[in-house]
């Protein structure tokens, strides 16, 4: 274990570490179990080729794939999840770049967007 569930990476801190030194993060984070602690770019997505359910963060550069089905329900755009998840490494994909890769996610908490209303008084002027 890199890291705890008090002291979760986010995806800009992960994704930075493989961009500045791909060599060092390879061997400080792949095939290790981190926590990481961000919001969701889009919610749950599945791969009909794999038939894998997987979210993004940071823009789409970090992916998690997650490891139950049953988790994905409380997932959506702008929640912010803990996860508990084992590094693949940084992957190339034409198109979009550098992607790093989180396997077998396991969701530990998940707070969702909440739905607020702001009142705001205007003066009106008397003609």
């Amino acid at each position: 274990m890199v890291n705890s569930a008090r002291t979760p990476f986010t995806g800009q801190q992960l994704y930075a570490a493989y961009a500045s030194n791909q060599s060092q993060a390879d061997a400080a984070y792949t095939n290790k179990t981190i926590f990481i602690q961000d919001s969701l770019d889009f919610g749950v997505t599945q791969d009909f080729n794999s038939g894998q359910y997987f979210s993004s963060v940071n823009s789409g550069t970090v992916i998690l794939v997650w490891n139950n089905q049953t988790q994905v329900s409380q997932l959506n755009q702008g929640s912010t999840v803990l996860a508990k998840c084992s590094v693949e490494g940084a992957v190339f994909s034409p198109g979009t770049g550098y992607q790093v890769y989180l396997q077998d996610c396991e969701l530990v908490n998940v707070q969702s967007l909440s739905a607020t209303t702001t009142t705001a008084s205007v003066p009106v002027a008397s003609l």
